[in-house]
């Protein structure tokens, strides 16, 4: 429950004052019984004295009747109790009240009486008991009464008080407090100086307290402008991030995807993009077709908002299918506090260069491959067979290299046309490579030349077995158009790695040579090189 400032103000002054006032009081109740009691014994001394000369002479004659009038006269106080004269020659007068026996409050204040004519001659005792009950009303009633008057002071002083501090502190800081509580943060309402309060606390506290509210409403006027500047670039960065062309994606440190744009599912396709979001994917594994690959490039950024690139290939179901994007990779890391909250964090952003790849690799292609056969160039399989040679001088096996020409392929050109020779090339192209292992270099290096690349393991004697598989392909004849037929055959010459050399280039030369000497001795054979002294020459010609 809310206390009001002025009651505890109020409860405050006035325990405090009734404490003082308490305590004061019980001092002057005291201290006033205590003096009421010493004034009454000095009136009775002083009482002892007026009728001392009187009691002294009716001692010193033994008078009882002047005795009696003076013990008489002394008990009408009212403060006495009672009087009691003695000489020393047995007269005793008394009057009042005797006290009773061991009645110790009651005792006898004793005045010694003197011989009228000699001050050093006893004649006897005048004493007088005080009447207690009297004094002791009185000195209460005077008691209380001062008591009473210190209160009524005390309470008033409580009350200017009391009324002072209300008007000078309890009542403007109340009158503050609720016209601050009126003020919300950000208005531009003030607080008002109370009237001659300008300068002194009050004004500094008022003045304080307004120039608070100046920085408050200057900081939510910052915060409002830079929370709309932060709504306005979030609401440009959104636009941004779902109408960008490329594919943007957010994943954590774990490969989950955290969010994406439209453009990102559109390039991934419907069914990448289901199973990239599905719960627990992991997505560069969803995505990817080398996603080991992608995740090792992503694993070597080491500095924060360092970026890596490549292309991949997506992961579809058949290559006839496939897709490729250029992908750019970020590591994006928080400050602070916020580090700590959301970890590492990786942007992708990438785009479709399934074009792009297609064109390269018929670019590509055309250029390491004979535009008419669809095989390796000369340039292609120089290139490959000194890599097969490479591979052969460290596997330690055997490499053959084949030299084929067309045996009766002139005539063709000539008889049929160009056309019919371009088909012949094609189909010889077709069955060389049907009747070859995909591993085998197949390879057109001119007009109707061909070069072969065999590796034969451990067994150069193999050789002529592949020679004769490479004759199969022309012993049938060859449609033409026009229900026309081409009957060819080819001249081989065979060289091996390392038996005759080890380099192309002059690999290349003791297989022609090996052609060539078939030629001579009838065609449509092959020929193993044998390092003759007419090929000797022919080779250094």
């Amino acid at each position: 429950m809310r206390q009001q400032l002025h009651l505890r103000v109020a409860r405050t002054i006035a325990a405090s004052a009734l404490l003082i006032a308490a305590i004061a009081a019980l001092f002057t109740y005291q201290r006033t019984y205590s003096d009421e009691f010493f004034a009454a014994e000095t009136r009775i001394r002083q009482l002892a004295e007026t009728v001392q000369a009187t009691a002294a002479i009716s001692v010193y004659l033994d008078n009882p009747e002047l005795a009696d009038d003076v013990v008489k006269g002394l008990v009408k106080n009212e403060i006495v109790a009672h009087v009691e004269l003695v000489s020393r020659r047995g007269l005793s007068v008394s009057a009042g009240v005797p006290p009773a026996a061991g009645d110790a409050a009651m005792h006898a204040i004793v005045f010694p009486l003197n011989s009228p004519f000699s001050s050093e001659a006893g004649v006897g005792e005048l004493r007088i008991v005080p009447s207690h009950a009297v004094i002791d009303g009185n000195a209460r009633r005077i008691a209380v009464g001062q008591t009473v008057l210190l209160l009524g002071y005390t309470a008033l002083v409580v009350v200017l008080v009391m009324v002072v501090v209300h008007r000078t502190f309890t009542a403007p800081i109340k009158a503050l407090v609720a016209e601050l509580h009126q003020i919300t943060p950000g208005d531009a309402r003030r607080l008002h100086y109370p009237r001659g309060r300008q300068h002194d606390e009050i004004g500094i506290l008022v003045g304080d307290t307004n120039r608070l509210l100046d920085t408050v409403q200057q900081t939510l006027d910052g915060e409002r402008r830079l929370r709309a500047h932060v709504q306005k670039l979030e609401r440009q960065y959104r636009m941004i991030f779902e109408s960008a062309s490329a594919g943007i994606f957010l994943i954590d440190g774990r490969g989950t995807l955290i969010a994406s744009n439209a453009a990102c599912m559109r390039i991934l396709g419907t069914e990448i993009a289901a199973r990239a979001g599905r719960q627990g994917e992991i997505f560069i594994e969803a995505v990817f077709a080398q996603h080991d690959q992608v995740t090792g490039l992503i694993g070597k950024m080491t500095g924060d908002a360092q970026t890596v690139s490549g292309d991949f290939a997506l992961r579809t179901e058949t290559v006839a299918d496939a897709r490729w994007v250029h992908c750019l990779f970020t590591k994006v890391r928080g400050d602070g506090e916020e580090a700590l909250a959301i970890g590492t964090i990786v942007e992708g952003i990438f785009s479709d260069i399934t074009e792009r790849k297609a064109q390269e690799a018929q670019s590509q292609f055309q250029a390491e491959h004979d535009h008419l056969t669809r095989l390796l160039n000369r340039r292609s399989a120089e290139q490959r067979i000194r890599s097969s040679i490479e591979r052969a001088r460290g596997d330690g096996v055997v490499l053959a290299i084949f030299v084929i020409d067309l045996d009766r392929f002139k005539p063709i050109n000539d008889q049929y046309g160009h056309d019919a020779g371009d088909r012949v090339l094609v189909e010889i192209a077709h069955r060389l490579k049907k009747a070859l292992r995909q591993d085998d270099t197949v390879a057109r290096i001119g007009g109707d030349e061909f070069l072969v690349a065999v590796s034969l393991g451990e067994y150069p004697d193999a050789a002529p077995s592949v020679a004769e598989k490479i004759l199969a392909c022309f012993k049938l004849p060859i449609d033409l158009p026009n229900d026309r037929h081409a009957d060819i055959g080819a001249s081989i010459g065979i060289a091996l790695y390392p038996q005759h050399g080890e380099e192309f280039e002059l690999l290349v030369k003791c297989a022609d040579a090996a052609m060539y000497d078939i030629k001579k001795t009838g065609r449509n054979g092959y020929q193993v090189y044998a390092p003759a002294a007419a090929h000797a020459a022919k080779l250094a010609g």
